[in-house]
């Protein structure tokens, strides 16, 4: 699912991701702009829209089961697993990943950059680098056509796997 508000904002879910979309305002002319949202489970991303000319600081806020992600001009993609543990990966822009309880606040400012919260844990790791195998995974959920391409591959797979094990019964 990728929404696209009116003031060219982006928000993504990839396949079997959960989230609430919390808050939305988009009013130039009174200098207002936001956006919350709550992932609960799955791959997610964002790009700031217009909102982000709006505030000085942090426009828009996602928060996790273990994170709370402050956003300000930005554009990132995340995941959120089973247990709640959230990973961040920075694409532009500057974010301020803290603890859900916001505590121990991590800034990202360069591309590819990525901090971890994991369950139980209390604050965000140390900044990393992403590894490639994780950008990879994060992109593979959000391209929506390849997403799309790759479960059709699987499904005509399956299917053919189906009927070989028919005609030999």
């Amino acid at each position: 699912v990728k929404l696209e508000f009116s003031d060219g904002t982006t928000f993504q879910l990839g396949e079997g991701a959960q989230a609430v979309l919390n808050k939305f305002i988009y009013e130039p002319k009174e200098k207002l702009g936001g956006f919350e949202a709550t992932v609960t489970k799955g791959i997610f991303s964002f790009k700031s829209g217009a909102i982000s000319g709006l505030n000085a600081g942090r426009h828009s806020t996602i928060k996790t089961p273990t994170a709370v992600i402050g956003i300000r001009g930005s554009e990132l993609a995340g995941e959120v697993t089973e247990d709640g543990s959230t990973t961040v990966v920075h694409t532009s822009g500057i974010l301020d990943i803290s603890d859900a309880q916001g505590n121990g606040t991590v800034t990202l400012l360069q591309p590819n950059t990525a901090t971890q919260v994991n369950f139980g844990a209390g604050a965000p790791q140390p900044v990393f680098k992403a590894p490639t195998t994780f950008l990879k995974h994060l992109n593979q959920q959000l391209d929506i056509k390849a997403a799309t391409e790759q479960k059709q591959s699987q499904e005509n797979q399956n299917q053919q796997h189906n009927q070989r094990c028919n005609h030999r019964a």
